[in-house]
């Protein structure tokens, strides 16, 4: 990963050396840079299979995601959809679970 903050480093830089003057090429690389920073954070979240443990951290922004629930009493897995909702947390429709780790949901087929 720090082959990548070198580059959005370098990417930053550069498009400071041209503000004040009148050159298109400064959005260009402001957008290059942004892009490999969300690519970047991507990759991390990603890390393990997509997964990211609750315990790590929880979605910056209410909505739906996917999610590995624990059943309390035996501790077995599966997955599901659940709401979060970043003012109350997990808002799981089942009493008898815990979250254990969530992703973003796939984007929608559209073929």
């Amino acid at each position: 990963m720090e082959m990548f903050n070198e580059l959005i480093k370098e990417l930053r830089e550069t498009a400071n050396c041209y503000y004040g003057e009148i050159c298109s090429h400064v959005e260009t690389i402001e957008k290059a840079a942004d892009t490999i920073e969300l690519l970047q954070k991507k990759l991390e979240e990603n890390k393990i299979g997509g997964w990211i443990p609750c315990s790590e951290r929880l979605p910056e922004e209410s909505g739906f995601y996917m999610v590995t629930k624990k059943i309390k009493e035996t501790g077995n897995r599966f997955t599901g959809k659940s709401r979060f909702d970043t003012q109350k947390g997990w808002n799981d429709p089942l009493n008898f679970v815990d979250i254990v780790a969530w992703q973003p949901l796939p984007e929608v087929y559209h073929g």
